[in-house]
């Protein structure tokens, strides 16, 4: 159309406008659409346009629409796929499909090479561009490869109107610039529900001249130069965005926002000649690179972080005359990885600062510059004693919100310096003791409490602000990659009131908080040793059913689990095998001696629950039996008698509350125990079916003390421990049958601890530290059992019983036992 007034429009199933066969054209001016007037074409499926040099050329006023009902919009062309300038409009709908252009230089064999190739092309007053579909897709060159420099997907200028709107996802790839706008151009790119993906071969998007860009949406932009901007860049990112390349900010604005999402950049980000880059991360969010905002630039500065324009076609060099402004946000949980020395102008909210990670390719002893901090951060960092390697923060502008500083290799740095050793971590020129003078980072790794306190020294009077301790942690005169320099410290972060922050070692005398699972091992371990057995749970009932019998042999299973609250819970099984012989065996009077072993195993968890242990025993036990019955062969006393010897093999591992091990620790003890026990049965009924099994028993132990030392170098000497325990309880026995060989009995006891005093020593580098505590107390125990004469000679018995009291809630002990008797 060559007149304002003209139109044209194309109604079909499809659209197809095609110059030259195979898409070649050698017509550098050959244009598919040519507009003054008003061109429309609507299709139900595909409009194609292909094979021109250009596919759309909208001018002066007039007007160019493609509309697809259901399916796409497709123009393929050599130069440009959309030109649309001084007041012209082009408008591609495809609401169900796809807006796509497609430009390769190498279809048309252009010789000359400086002709730029473009995607859309917006210029000129009210010169307005919009694609709006389900997914717009705008590729330049071939193989996601440019074949000339200075193409651009989307360029934008003197005062147009670009706009990609997408349902789903707008993708731009191949170009070297992504979206170029200048001259007060502005180019807005939106996918409400997908993602915006710019992936170009050098400058992702790049504003000049008070050119506007806005990207809206989920973010994936790759390109050596993620963003330029000598004018103004908006990326509004949602979902689960990534930014890959460089941000500079040359004069104009580059501001990275969110909309509810989170993000991934990975690339060092500058701003020069008053140009400003705002950052704003949200939670879970991630920055790898350098932040520089040209505070420290020199003639070193630039051999050292040089900056690259990325514009192969006219390289211009960049030219820094004033310093820029860099502003950081990082919200809680966000993280910001430093892979070189950094300049922020402001470092606000909560999140947390990677001085130097490894795991991100940077080396230890880097510094971070603030000009003002803000909010309460925490900052990563690898400190050492001597300066080398050792991070360092400088800070212009302090703040009264406290900071954190987690020190990665703490257990290191604590292991290195004596009491009283200084070691300085920032230099803050305004403070308001924003490190907290006084707070301190403990470890707990050895036998006692190890701690680094926070304070502060006036540069003035500080004792280490001298030429020596300077450069070994300002990294020498002159500026490096890693760290500033002394003559740079001095010139920007001295002067009247600047303060060094320093972490000096103080002793505690305070023990680690693992140190007491010594003593919870220790108790766990006389808990077992100290056991108390009875006639009951040895024997059942079976004793009173003997006749004539000459001796007998016996195997007795146990399980107990045994817990004192706020120290262990113990589980421990024991095997025992034993033999008796009978002096007397009549109906007046019995008396038996037996010999038995008993092999247990038992599993610790301490009171932490971060810490394990086990126990081994091996034990000989001597029992001597005596039974008096009376005349009438209905009631009858016993006393039982025990000697025990014993040995404890010890282990145990105690873990730290970050699940670092603490230390390990082996070691034995040996065990004596000598009981008595007295009882009487009395039957209850007329027809002896029921009786009553008063008892009374005291029971003494002692276990040897033990040397040994743990694995992280704590020598420890336990104390021995002495028992006696007292009991007083009832059975109560029902017999099932008229031999009186199957029994059914429950009982009840009361027991009390007389002795129960604990102690043990330890020492290391760290200190010397003793304790002792005492276990006296009185508990109870509920059960029940059951005895059966299973054959002529075999009796068998099960027995449950239940503690409480004295902090043994969960307490319980199961057994079973099989007996042969011979004659």
């Amino acid at each position: 159309t060559g007149d304002v007034d003209s139109k044209v429009e194309l109604q079909a199933k499809g659209n197809l406008i095609q110059i030259s066969d195979n898409h070649q054209s050698r017509n550098v001016d050959s244009q598919i659409i040519s507009a003054r007037g008003k061109i429309i074409l609507s299709a139900i499926n595909n409009n194609e346009l292909l094979g021109a040099d250009r596919g759309i050329y909208s001018r002066e006023n007039g007007v160019v629409q493609l509309v697809s009902e259901q399916g796409n919009n497709l123009i393929e062309a050599t130069q440009g796929g959309i030109n649309t300038t001084n007041s012209g409009t082009t408008l591609l709908t495809a609401l169900s499909g796809v807006n796509q252009i497609k430009v390769s230089r190498e279809q048309a064999k252009v010789e000359d090479s400086n002709i730029a190739i473009y995607g859309v092309y917006t210029k000129g007053e009210n010169a307005k561009v919009t694609l709006h579909s389900k997914n717009n897709v705008i590729e330049v060159g071939d193989d996601n490869q440019s074949l000339i420099a200075d193409s651009v997907a989307v360029y934008g200028s003197n005062n147009n109107d670009s706009l990609l709107l997408a349902t789903i996802d707008n993708q731009l790839f191949g170009a070297d610039t992504g979206v170029f706008s200048s001259v007060n151009g502005k180019v807005t790119i939106v996918a409400e529900q997908g993602y915006n993906i710019i992936n170009t071969i050098m400058r992702g998007v790049d504003a000049r001249n008070d050119g506007n860009i806005i990207v809206d949406g989920g973010l994936k932009l790759s390109a050596p130069l993620a963003a330029y901007s000598a004018g103004m860049v908006q990326l509004n990112y949602a979902k689960e965005s990534q930014i890959s390349g460089d941000l500079l900010a040359n004069g104009g604005q580059i501001l990275v926002k969110s909309k509810g999402s989170t993000l991934t950049m990975k690339g060092d980000t500058v701003a020069i000649n008053q140009g400003v880059a705002d950052i704003a991360l949200t939670p879970n969010s991630q920055l790898i690179g350098r932040i520089d905002n040209a505070n420290a630039q020199n003639e070193a500065h630039h051999t050292l972080f040089p900056l690259n324009s990325y514009a192969p076609a006219k390289p211009t060099p960049i030219t820094i005359d004033t310093a820029g402004r860099t502003v950081l946000t990082l919200a809680k949980d966000s993280l910001w990885q430093m892979t070189g020395q950094s300049w922020v102008s402001e470092l606000r909210g909560e999140g947390t600062v990677d001085v130097s990670p490894t795991s991100a390719g940077a080396s230890a002893g880097q510094a971070l510059h603030i000009d003002k901090l803000a909010g309460a951060n925490q900052f990563l960092m690898t400190l050492n004693k001597t300066g080398q390697g050792s991070d360092m923060l400088y800070i212009k502008e302090g703040t009264s919100t406290p900071q954190d500083v987690v020190i990665k290799n703490e257990r290191d740095v604590i292991e290195s310096m004596n009491y009283g050793d200084r070691l300085r971590f920032a230099t803050v020129q305004h403070s308001q003791n924003e490190f907290v003078a006084g707070k301190q980072y403990t470890d707990e790794h050895r036998l006692m409490k190890q701690a680094l306190t926070v304070e502060y020294a006036d540069q003035a009077t500080d004792p280490d602000n001298h030429e020596a301790y300077n450069l070994a942690f300002n990294g020498g005169n002159a500026l490096s990659k890693a760290k500033p320099g002394n003559e740079y410290v001095n010139t920007t972060y001295g002067g009247e009131g600047s303060q060094n922050v320093y972490l000096v070692k103080y002793r505690t005398n305070t023990p680690s908080r693992n140190t007491v699972d010594i003593g919870r091992m220790l108790d766990a371990s006389a808990g077992y040793a100290f056991t108390l057995d009875t006639y009951t749970k040895r024997e059942g009932e079976r004793a009173y059913s003997l006749n004539d019998i000459k001796e007998g042999a016996w195997i007795r299973g146990t399980h107990t689990r045994l817990k004192e609250t706020d120290r262990f819970s113990l589980n421990h099984n024991d095997y025992e095998i034993g033999y008796d012989k009978f002096r007397y065996n009549n109906d007046e009077k019995k008396q038996k001696w037996g010999l038995s072993f008993t092999y247990g195993y038992g599993k610790t968890t301490l009171a932490d629950e971060f810490s394990k242990g086990r126990v081994k025993k091996y034990e000989l036990s001597l029992y001597n039996t005596n039974q008096w019955n009376n005349q009438a062969g209905d009631n009858s006393y016993y006393n039982d008698n025990v000697l025990r010897v014993g040995a404890l093999h010890n282990h145990y591992q105690s873990m730290m509350s970050d699940g670092n091990l603490w230390g390990k620790g082996s070691y034995k003890n040996y065990l004596f125990t000598a009981s008595t026990e007295h009882g009487y049965r009395k039957f209850i009924d007329d027809n002896k079916r029921w009786y009553l099994v008063p008892q009374a028993q005291l029971q003494f132990a002692y276990l040897t003390g033990a040397d040994y030392r743990t694995s992280n170098d704590i020598d420890v000497k336990l104390g021995h421990a002495k028992s006696l325990i007292g009991r007083a309880g009832v059975d109560i026995v029902r017999l099932l049958d008229e031999s009186g060989d199957n029994r059914l009995y429950a009982k009840g006891n009361i027991m009390h601890e007389f002795l129960g005093k604990r102690s043990f020593s330890a020492s290391d580098r760290t200190g010397d530290y003793h304790t002792s505590w005492n276990t006296r107390g009185t508990w109870y125990a509920v059960g029940v059992g059951y005895n059966a004469h299973v054959s002529e000679k075999t009796n068998v018995f099960i027995d449950a019983e239940k503690e409480f009291g004295h902090g043994r809630t969960g307490s319980y002990n199961l057994r079973l036992a099989l007996s042969w008797q011979f004659k």
